[in-house]
């Protein structure tokens, strides 16, 4: 694929640059704007089954093994963090890392959080009375809190854990967001393919081709 951006894309130029640097590539799509929620893909061509439109390199998803302070996340995972909330530790500790971290244009584009029911206020949940859902958010709530709460009893990475109001935020982007990588990478966060309708749990992998070395665990 290659990469390309037109003078008139709506994507942020830092982004677009970002894409360029990790080689990040597309063909057949355009970005349009949608009010109130951002940017998204459009295809510019008819699609078939095995139609490439979109590579990205494994050492450009934001991953368990990528990112900064790696083994310690896989210590969570191995004590029964579940991956994708291990995921959202992974987000939030590239979030707190400010310019350092190495998705830092890539996470400026992504909203603080998405407006799931997990982080709606009292008020605004009595508005899913009878519906369950109300219900399945706090239990959904006190388990991610819990967790938390353990994550933070064993952790031992170098960096601090963010807050638990930060995570929260993160998990929202990573249930939200995320894709199956495999099983060395787990969930991920997947530059441009999230600008995509998708169904996230199935995304093929193309082999080993398009990864850095020595990338993993560093994150900066």
């Amino acid at each position: 694929l290659l990469w390309h951006a037109s003078m008139s894309s709506p994507l942020p130029p830092p982004l677009l640059a970002w894409f360029r640097r990790h080689r990040v590539s597309w063909a057949g799509l355009r970005f349009e704007v949608a009010e109130g929620r951002g940017v998204y893909g459009v295809a510019e061509v008819d699609l078939n089954p095995g139609s490439v439109v979109v590579a990205v390199p494994k050492a450009a998803m934001l991953t368990r093994k990528n990112v900064r302070d790696a083994n310690a996340l896989h210590a969570l995972l191995a004590l029964g963090l579940p991956s994708v909330e291990v995921l959202g530790l992974a987000i939030a500790l590239e979030r707190a890392a400010g310019k350092s971290s190495k998705w830092h244009a890539y996470l400026q584009s992504l909203p603080l959080h998405e407006p799931l029911p997990l982080l709606w206020s009292a008020a605004e949940l009595r508005m899913l009375a009878g519906t369950g859902l109300d219900e399945t958010s706090q239990r959904r709530k006190r388990r991610l809190l819990e967790n938390y709460r353990s994550a933070v009893e064993e952790w031992e990475g170098a960096a601090p854990l963010p807050s638990s109001e930060e995570y929260l935020r993160a998990c929202t982007l990573s249930s939200s967001r995320a894709f199956l990588v495999d099983g060395e990478h787990g969930e991920g966060l997947v530059p441009l393919a999230d600008l995509l309708n998708h169904k996230a749990a199935l995304a093929e992998e193309q082999g080993d081709e398009g990864d850095e070395g020595g990338e993993g665990g560093e994150g900066g």
